[in-house]
Formats: structure tokens, C-alpha cells, sequence
């Protein structure tokens, strides 16, 4: 392999680019799924950190819908309706 090739093939934005796309998304689902107990107040053995003093505390299964909305959310932002939807709110 020559220099110029190897210098040509080392970075390219686009596939980082896809791969991070990639990466993200796993890690949030991989840091959700290793520690349930942080987010799911039926499996907490301590209490509650406030975030914000307006913010109400989440009970047992609204915590599990706020988890799930999360998901879905994750989910849809990945469909390519999402990619078509973003990329026409940016062209305007």
C-alpha cells in the first residue's frame, strides 16, 4: 500500500460520521439497560435526587412510560422519515 492511499483511506467524515450515528444511540440504549435501577423507581433501594425544584418526582409507572417515551423517541429519531422530516425544517 502507498502513502497516498493510505492517507486517502484514513479519514473519511462521511463514515465516521455514520458511525457515531451508530454509536450513540447503542450506548444510550447499553447505559439504560445496565442500570435499571436508576431509572426505575419499583428497583431503587435510595431515594430521589431532585433535578429542579418545579419538577414533580416521577411515581412506579410513570417512570416506566418516561423510559419508554425515551425509546420510542430513540427509535423514531432513527426511521428515514425522521432524516427526510429533519432535513426539509433545515432547507427552510
Amino acid at each position: 500500500m502507498t502513502a497516498a492511499t493510505s492517507d486517502s483511506t484514513a479519514y473519511r467524515p462521511g463514515r465516521r460520521l455514520r458511525a457515531l450515528r451508530v454509536a450513540v444511540p447503542l450506548a444510550f440504549v447499553c447505559g439504560i439497560a445496565l442500570s435499571p435501577r436508576l431509572w426505575l423507581t419499583d428497583a431503587r433501594e435510595y431515594p430521589l435526587v431532585p433535578v429542579a425544584e418545579g419538577l414533580p418526582r416521577l411515581g412506579a409507572p410513570l417512570d416506566a412510560v418516561a423510559l419508554a417515551a425515551l425509546a420510542a423517541g430513540l427509535a423514531a429519531s432513527r426511521s428515514p422519515g425522521a432524516r427526510a422530516l429533519l432535513s426539509q425544517s433545515r432547507s427552510c
